[in-house]
């Protein structure tokens, strides 16, 4: 099953929210980008693939949404997440598939990640954690894989 509709989404991302508690670093929202201009601490990314047996998420920072200001801050040495993220409802249709009865909540972990400059952006690939929460309707993570950054 390939990524739904939201893999193709752009994502408005921010970074460091002085009046979160992911204050100087780390993703702090995730939200569908309406084509709004960006805030100073905003970028664009877009769903890059998503591995169900890894619980890893990739996201393509598009290039021409992230200023410099936000790169040197956020890309150097690493892509520092130093509190856990959770993604919102919208991207948690990506993970769910048919049959266990449960609904997962998804966060992205916590860590240092390493990221690969590629030409429309930058990759960086995300360890998730599922939380299970029972849900009548069945629900499973999927086995979804799209294309890579490359």
């Amino acid at each position: 099953m390939k990524l739904n509709l939201q893999s193709s989404a752009l994502l408005r991302v921010v970074l460091g929210n002085p009046k979160q508690e992911c204050k100087y670093f780390g993703i702090c929202r995730l939200e569908l980008w309406d084509g709004r201009p960006l805030l100073e601490n905003e970028c664009v990314a877009r769903c890059a693939a998503f591995y169900a047996k890894s619980r890893k998420l990739q996201l393509l920072f598009l290039k021409n949404y992230l200023s410099n200001a936000l790169y040197a801050k956020h890309f150097h040495p690493f892509f520092l997440v130093p509190f856990p993220c959770e993604l919102p409802a919208f991207m948690l249709s990506l993970f769910i598939g048919a049959g266990t009865g449960a609904i997962p909540g998804i966060i992205i972990k916590p860590g240092e990640y390493d990221f690969l400059h590629v030409p429309q952006g930058i990759c960086v690939t995300f360890n998730l954690e599922e939380l299970i929460v029972e849900h009548a309707q069945s629900a499973q993570p999927s086995s979804a894989i799209s294309q890579r950054c490359s």
